[in-house]
Parts: C-alpha cells; structure tokens; sequence
C-alpha cells in the first residue's frame, strides 16, 4: 500500500510540475501578446551570465510541494486571467475598427474627379471637392465600404438623393447623387451591402457617384483608406 501511495504521490507531483510548466508557457505568450497590443509594459526580467550548481553528492531527484504548487498555479491563473480579458477587450476593439474602416470602393468605375481643390465644373471657379467623383451608368449598385449604420437618406440640396453612414469611431461617410436608396435610416449595414443605386441628381453634370470620408469632422481623401488605390476600372 505504502508503495502504491508513493507511486501514486510522485505521479501527482509530475503531473502537478508538467501542468505548472506548460501554464507558465502560457504566460509568457500572453505577456509577449500584450506587449505587442501595448497592454503591457515590458518581458518579465530574465538573468543573464553566471554558473554554477551543486556538487554531484549532494544532487538528488527534485521533490514537488503539491500544495504549494497548486496556491502557485492558482495564482498564476488568475493573472492570466486578467490580462487575457484585457487583451480580449483590444483585439475586439481592433476587429471592430477594421471593420468600420471604409477600405473598399462604394462602387467601380471611372475616377472623374479626385479630392481637393479644383474648378468648379459649373462656374469654372477654384473651389475645393470634399471627396471623389465615381463615374458609372444609372442605376449601379453602390455598396457600404464598411459597416455601420445608416443615418440620413434624402435630398440634400446640391447632393441631390444622398445617404448617410455612421461607421463608428469618428468617421462618417456621405454619398450623393444617387438615383436611389436601398437602406432606410437606423439600419445597420455590414461592408458589401448595397445601399444606394447611381444616378444623376442634384448638381451633378452627368451620372456619377459622389463619395466622401470624414473622420472627426474634418473631410478626408477616401484614397487613404481604399486598399485597392486603382484610379478607374474597365
């Protein structure tokens, strides 16, 4: 009996050791996640240079305090705990973000005027273009960039039928000229859904979508955020 409890005793201590070990690993990545998403400050210290050991008389086979391993790992859990619901939180914000970043054209087709300053092409006077103008035939399925939820769809002067979306995180986008709406306000859209159908209304010269990004309130040039910066399309 006395032999079957020892045995047993040094498979618990070797499991309760091979458990501590592999925990400890796991801290490590977690530590070097954080680090990486700026949730953590640095890599636990680690020294470096210097020998040594005991004499071979006086080494004997490791003995493991189950109890005191056990307090050990519990501790050890509940700070990885903690960190991976922190990490957790950044990664889903950073998904979120991703998604709500507008990084696909609304629609594809000739790029008839870029963002900034530019004649006016009804007065011929200098004046400053707050987006692109994407040329396509009436009726082209417009589609969300990102997602988010859809604020306003309507005339608004010289937008003509424009509509609205709330992407989230400061940015905004606006699209005019359209021949018509697929979305209603409130709706929530997820990127590649059609929201909008070209067309030529408001002040607009000929059938074009108008698109704009704002991001806290300032216009930006929608280039910055498409991934695929191909200026027309055949």
């Amino acid at each position: 009996e006395n032999l079957a409890l020892a045995t047993k005793a040094r498979a618990y201590e070797e499991n309760a050791g091979q458990l501590q070990a592999k925990v400890l690993q796991l801290q490590s990545i977690v530590t070097k996640l954080g680090i990486m998403a700026g949730v953590e400050q640095s890599l636990p210290d680690a020294s470096i240079g210097g020998t040594g050991g005991l004499s071979r008389a006086e080494t004997t086979p490791p003995s493991v305090d189950i109890a005191s391993t056990l307090r050990s790992l519990d501790t050890t859990v509940g700070t990885l705990s903690d960190k991976s619901t922190r990490l957790e939180a950044y990664f889903k914000d950073q998904r979120e973000l991703l998604a709500s970043t507008p990084s696909v054209w609304p629609v594809r087709g000739y790029l008839s005027a870029g963002f900034g300053n530019r004649p006016d092409p009804f007065t011929g006077q200098r004046d400053f273009h707050p987006g692109l103008d994407i040329s396509v035939p009436i009726g082209t399925k417009v589609l969300a960039p990102a997602d988010g939820v859809v604020v306003s769809s309507g005339q608004q002067r010289g937008y003509g039928n424009a509509l609205v979306i709330d992407h989230g995180f400061g940015v905004v986008t606006r699209y005019g000229h359209l021949d018509g709406f697929n979305v209603r306000p409130g709706q929530r859209v997820k990127r590649g859904d059609v929201i909008a159908f070209s067309g030529n209304t408001g002040r607009s010269t000929a059938p074009h979508v108008h698109y704009e990004v704002w991001v806290n309130n300032q216009a930006r040039n929608p280039i910055e955020y498409i991934i695929d910066e191909y200026r027309s399309f055949g």
